[in-house]
């Protein structure tokens, strides 16, 4: 068994939804994840997860609160 972190969800999401091409809806991420067989704690995740569009894995792990937010790049003046 393993020690379940936010570096390990990280990792796991990655590999639940290796080959999903982004952006993707929420339940698009949550039927791939059906389709790969996810465990119940992927599938607990995705659920969770708003209703929206996500730009990548990172939009997604960012929104479970497992990465922390990009900060908005300044603009030049």
């Amino acid at each position: 068994m393993y020690r379940r972190t936010q570096r390990t969800d990280v990792l796991r999401l990655g590999h639940v939804l290796a080959g999903l091409t982004y952006p993707a809806a929420k339940w698009q991420l949550v039927a791939h994840a059906d389709h790969y067989g996810a465990d119940a704690v992927s599938r607990a995740q995705l659920w969770s997860l708003p209703p929206g569009t996500y730009g990548d894995l990172a939009a997604v792990c960012q929104a479970l609160g497992l990465l922390p937010a990009r900060r908005p790049v300044p603009q030049a003046r």
